[in-house]
């Protein structure tokens, strides 16, 4: 039985497109699509090239230490916001949850004190203004905040595409308290696809 999306607050701007290893080697179509989709909402992004990476699958094959993607995703995080683009959009699910695992390590003061140098070279520090300012989205819940306009700028469906949704289990089960929905029946790709007529 499919459940209801429920609304969120539409992003207007200030969105840092969020670069990933993973999609701009190997699936680099997606990028150029989000960004075709992000123009046609008329929503406002940046792409800097200030942003390094999130170090996720180094990371998650116990190559780099926390402590350093903790560090990188705090500069990564200063440079969204100095930027003016606090709203952090990811297409890649290990983006998406490296840089929310950092962000609640910083959270912990005896973890984290604040403000962190975010390395030893940067003269970037993660404060509090930083913490409470930054937003981490997976592309989805930005796509899913302006659904409602999607019927005006899809110009009309093509009825001749097949399509089948793949919901991330990094999105639905990493931090299943913050998805958008319920996460064990994840409906955004289907509600998506509707506002579109497919």
């Amino acid at each position: 039985m499919a459940t209801t999306t429920p609304e969120i607050a539409a992003v207007s701007g200030g969105v840092l497109l969020f670069r990933s290893c993973l999609i701009s080697t190997e699936y680099p179509g997606c990028e150029a699509a989000h960004q075709m989709a992000l123009r046609a909402l008329r929503i406002e992004y940046a792409v800097l090239p200030e942003q390094t990476c999130c170090t996720g699958l180094g990371y998650y094959s116990e190559i780099v230490p926390v402590a350093t993607s903790v560090a990188l995703a705090a500069r990564n995080a200063c440079v969204a916001v100095d930027s003016g683009h606090p709203v952090m959009s990811y297409l890649c699910s290990t983006c998406y949850a490296i840089n929310k695992k950092a962000r609640n390590i910083l959270a912990v003061p005896s973890t984290a004190p604040t403000p962190i140098a975010c390395s030893p070279s940067s003269d970037r520090e993660y404060t509090d203004d930083v913490a409470a300012t930054v937003r981490h989205s997976h592309t989805m819940e930005i796509l899913w905040s302006a659904h409602k306009s999607i019927p005006d700028s899809s110009g009309g469906a093509s009825t001749a595409s097949k399509v089948a949704t793949h919901p991330a289990c990094h999105y639905c089960k990493v931090f299943p308290d913050e998805v958008v929905g319920d996460s064990e029946n994840f409906m955004i790709p289907e509600d998506l696809l509707e506002d579109t007529g497919s």
